[in-house]
């Protein structure tokens, strides 16, 4: 089969994402919510774009000659993917539980969005985990999934099968960008910390308590954005590489255009280390014209993005300045702990650049040089008030420059070097990843009977209305989509969202009874009383009530109760 059938695959599938997405969006607002009937508009658009530009638009390619060990890499993508996403959730009893520890709270979030956004809420959404503010969250991958909802596909199954979909794209753009290295690179990245289990024989994620975890396990699997802005970041980047190159664009410009102006809505790490690689175009005679005219068409609805993800752009206040990353980010052993030889080898490969002259390496000098300032950028001023939240900018540094890494750092060495630098750079990783998949019994996130039983509580109360209840990420009532006046409060302090008065106001109620402050929020009507609230307020008055639900208009005991 051609490489061409591929190349298709991955721009037809973004393409479908991205117009069902954009579509469904516009549907919510002239309709004022999500619908059946809405959702097949918005999924027959996507299906209908992909198909057309699927036969009309791309450029032919000579197959490329794939080597053994990139035939390891993929398949190696592809087992670990299937482990990943098919195991992503499962039911065990009365339990769901999720594969990784790290998406015990990511996931129960994206279920919660998931069924918001399915329930026919009004746009711009509020955000169903803080009350009184608008939903400040880059949605696209969940809305794509609440679309599945809508039509009839079980949450569970979406994420599954969107899960595989998009594990798919990334495997053929990560190949189309550096090949089985930078597969690789994704997927066993690390420093030193996995060596450890040669010592103590017990396979373990020897990079969880690090900076620098593993990306696969940290991010790809945990952030369902990811599953859309990675192929798309780096299809884009492959297609920036040919127009350095001076060769024939794979895709026209108005595809090109649509993918990156609409990456806000998915990913917004992405887009600005995208958007600020691309600004170092203009220093690119054969790429200037077109860095340029992609960032005017792209202007306005990339501006809208962020404007609609980002509240307004009232995120940007929590931007700082911070040297160092993380805490230890200014010892050397940091350093040497999280990457070990990643970064000796990426300088090494950075200086080169500067001693060639070759006109033919000025595709490399642009992402080498670029990737390394945005990483050091990255270093330096952090984007969240989680720190940690920078990984998402280093992590795309780490893999714009793999392919490069290989090219000058790796591959111009006898079979023996380049066999040990391999060695040194993923053996660590790949430990970390073999462990991370090898949760056999899983983490629990929520019970079905405990779900089933609120679902029976809340059943006739409007999709509008928001609860007073425990801020928990996998409370039931999120998990059925419904408001609740306050989440999980690690998702709102790394979203930068000041939740201290509602806080307070919910340690106040369920201490005292009294509600004074949910007044002037005419949408919060009910309280919910049940098992998370005895284990958050262990002193609260209502403690010997059952699970109930009632108005904030009246006592527990009052007709009003459900």
């Amino acid at each position: 089969m051609r490489q061409s059938f591929y190349v298709r695959a991955l721009w037809s599938g973004l393409l479908f994402l991205c117009v069902s997405v954009v579509t469904s969006i516009l549907i919510g607002f002239l309709w004022n919510g999500l619908s059946t009937a809405g959702s097949v508009i918005a999924l027959f658009a996507g299906l209908l774009v992909a198909t057309l530009t699927w036969k009309h638009f791309f450029v032919e390619e000579r197959p490329h000659q794939i080597s053994w060990i990139d035939k390891c890499m993929i398949v190696l993508f592809a087992l670990v993917s299937l482990r990943a996403m098919l195991w992503l959730i499962v039911s065990a009893g009365d339990e769901w539980r999720v594969l990784s520890p790290n998406n015990v709270g990511d996931l129960s979030l994206h279920i919660t969005f998931i069924r918001y956004l399915a329930g026919g809420i009004a746009f711009w959404p509020e955000s169903p985990i803080l009350l009184g503010t608008p939903l400040a969250y880059p949605i696209g991958m969940d809305l794509f999934n609440a679309l599945l909802a809508c039509v009839g596909v079980p949450t569970l199954n979406g994420l599954i099968w969107v899960g595989l979909f998009g594990s798919f794209l990334t495997l053929v753009a990560l190949w189309q960008w550096g090949r089985g290295f930078t597969i690789a690179c994704l997927i066993f990245n690390g420093g030193i910390a996995g060596w450890a289990f040669f010592l103590h024989g017990q396979l373990e994620d020897y990079q969880s308590a690090l900076a620098w975890k593993n990306i696969f396990l940290s991010m790809f699997v945990t952030q369902r954005g990811l599953l859309y802005a990675l192929p798309a970041g780096l299809a884009l980047l492959d297609v920036w590489r040919r127009r350095i190159r001076r060769q024939p664009p794979v895709v026209p410009q108005w595809v090109e255009i649509l993918i990156y102006s609409t990456l806000p809505i998915f990913h917004v790490h992405t887009f600005i280390f995208l958007s600020l690689l691309l600004s170092g175009g203009i220093f690119l005679s054969s790429f200037r014209r077109h860095a340029i005219a992609l960032a005017l068409f792209s202007l306005v609805p990339a501006t809208l993005s962020m404007f609609l993800v980002t509240a307004g752009f009232s995120m940007s206040g929590h931007i700082h300045w911070k040297p160092g990353w993380m805490d230890g980010g200014l010892t050397p052993w940091f350093w040497i702990q999280n990457f070990g030889i990643s970064l000796p080898l990426w300088i090494y490969v950075a200086i080169l650049m500067m001693r060639r002259k070759n006109l033919s390496d000025g595709d490399a000098r642009y992402f080498v040089w670029g990737a390394s300032l945005l990483f050091l950028l990255g270093l330096c001023v952090m984007l969240s008030p989680w720190e940690w939240d920078n990984m998402k900018i280093l992590f795309w540094a780490w893999i714009t420059v793999s392919p490069f890494l290989w090219q000058y750092g790796i591959a111009p060495y006898p079979k023996g070097w380049r066999i040990l630098l391999c060695l040194l750079l993923f053996t660590s990783g790949a430990i970390s990843l073999v462990a991370g998949l090898d949760q056999r019994h899983g983490y629990p996130i929520a019970k079905r009977s405990e779900l089933d039983h609120t679902a029976a509580l809340i059943r006739g109360i409007p999709k509008s209305d928001r609860f007073v209840a425990a801020p928990t990420y996998n409370h039931p009532l999120l998990l059925l989509g419904r408001k609740v006046v306050m989440g999980y409060d690690g998702h709102l302090w790394s979203y930068g969202l000041d939740y201290t008065k509602t806080l307070r106001a919910l340690e106040i109620f369920f201490q005292t009874g009294r509600n004074d402050f949910f007044f002037a929020y005419p949408d919060v009507q009910w309280a919910f009383y049940g098992n998370p609230e005895r284990r958050a307020f262990a002193d609260s008055p209502f403690k010997k009530e059952s699970d109930r639900i009632w108005a904030l208009s009246a006592s527990p005991s009052s007709s009003t109760e459900k």
